[in-house]
Order: C-alpha cells, then sequence, then structure tokens
C-alpha cells in the first residue's frame, strides 16, 4: 500500500500509512523503507526523508542499503540540495555506484549546475563510461546555461560515437487498440486534431502563467515559436492529449 501511494504522488497518505504501521506493532523493513524514501522523494519532504533515513540505524538498528542512500540522494537533488546531496555520495559508507552518480547527475542537469555536472560526470566515467544518456544529460546541460559551443562539441563527440538521443514515445491503449506517439513523429492520422487540441490546453495554461521552458531546445532553432512548437510534439503530451 505504501508503495503504490509513492508511485502515484500521494506522499502525505504514504507517510500516513507508515506511521499507522509503526503505530500498530509492525515493524518496516527494508522494502518498507525504500517505499516511503521514494514518497518523501515524490512528495519534496526533506525533512521527513532525512528523519526517517536516520531512524533506519538510530532506531531500528538496520544498516542502511544502497537503495536507501540512493532515495536520498534523489531527494536532495530534487529539492535543488545539490551540493548537499554531492557531500552526502561522498560520505557514504558504501561504494556509490554509477546509477547514484547518474541520479544526481540527472538533477543537476533540472537545476542547470553545469560545474557540479562535469565533476560528476567524472566519477562516472571511472566507473561506468559507456552509458551514451550521460553524454546526452551533459550535452542538456550545457544547453541549460547557453553554452551552446560546448553542447555542439559533445553532440559532434556523441555522433562520432554514434550515439544518438533517441525520440520518446508513449503507448496508450484506447477500445483496444494500441497507439503509439513518438516525439516530433507527424504520422498519426488524427494528429491535427490532437494537435490542436493540445494547443488550446497550452494556451488556457499560459493564461494561468505557464511559461514552457524552452532552454534544452536545439539552439540550432532559431525562432522561438518553432522551439515552443518543438515542445508541443513530446509524445507524453500528445498522448495525454489524444485520451483526453
Amino acid at each position: 500500500m505504501i508503495s503504490g501511494l509513492a508511485m502515484h504522488g500521494c506522499s502525505r497518505e504514504a507517510l500516513r500509512m507508515f506511521n499507522e504501521m509503526k503505530r500498530a506493532g509492525f515493524p518496516p523493513d527494508c522494502a518498507t523503507f525504500n517505499a516511503v524514501l521514494l514518497a518523501c522523494c515524490h512528495g519534496g519532504l526533506v525533512d521527513d526523508g532525512w528523519r526517517i533515513f536516520e531512524s533506519i540505524r538510530n532506531e531500528y538498528g538496520m544498516e542502511p542499503k544502497l537503495g536507501h542512500y540512493g532515495c536520498m540522494v534523489d531527494l536532495l537533488g530534487r529539492a535543488g540540495l545539490l551540493h548537499k546531496a554531492f557531500e552526502f555520495v561522498e560520505r557514504m559508507p558504501c561504494r556509490p555506484n554509477a546509477v547514484t552518480w547518474r541520479t544526481l547527475l540527472r538533477a543537476c542537469v533540472n537545476h542547470n549546475d553545469l560545474e557540479l555536472a562535469e565533476k560528476i560526470k567524472a566519477k562516472i566515467n571511472g566507473l561506468d563510461p559507456s552509458l551514451d544518456g550521460d553524454y546526452v544529460l551533459l550535452s542538456n546541460a550545457y544547453a541549460g546555461v547557453g553554452k551552446f559551443d560546448k553542447e555542439a562539441e559533445m553532440r559532434s563527440f556523441m555522433q562520432e560515437k554514434r550515439t544518438t538521443k533517441n525520440p520518446g514515445y508513449s503507448l496508450l491503449v484506447v477500445d483496444h487498440e494500441i497507439h503509439e506517439f513518438v516525439s516530433g513523429d507527424k504520422s498519426h492520422p488524427q494528429l491535427e486534431e490532437i494537435t490542436k487540441f493540445l494547443i488550446h490546453i497550452i494556451d488556457g495554461l499560459k493564461v494561468e502563467g505557464y511559461a514552457p521552458d524552452m532552454s534544452n531546445v536545439f539552439h540550432d532553432i532559431e525562432e522561438e515559436e518553432e522551439k515552443e512548437q518543438s515542445l508541443s510534439y513530446h509524445s507524453e503530451k500528445l498522448a495525454v492529449a489524444f485520451a483526453s
């Protein structure tokens, strides 16, 4: 139940159920701690996450596992506490793996901290330098802070390695029929109606103050209108508009 609530964004409810479970005399195990820390992560509950993480050892006499540390890194990273997360990883009693560092790398890209992103990429290179997605993330980090020359260098390096950013796709089942939406693909037979509806939604959001983040749109798209239009063709947006 706690895991299900966490995955569906019901963080407070997951935390409440965790506390009820403890009051009922059922001690949490490793999996339970993973679930409730995930809930804190998705809900941005930093203080609650710290308290629960520290209780693993102090209250229950268990040694936190790598997964628990990973949840805390994700929690701190999402909250923008990037340097605190970096110090946390550096002080971990167990050796952090590439997944742990990649979690923080994504957070650095999301919060446009290029200097720390480069430092973390160097850490990953010493563990598992082969994953193409790391170069894509670093390329996005350069674009996010306006260093388009560096982004171009990274894209050139990726092409030499034959590393490409695969377009995202979303699958949707409607009336027992599978519909696939691929970012930038315009082959869906109902694309015109879907796009009109999506633009209607976005225009309504703009009235409420929404502003699209175009920092990671390829800089060789010069017109702002074209950049914004490219964001409108993300697979998730197309799928949601179609389902609506």
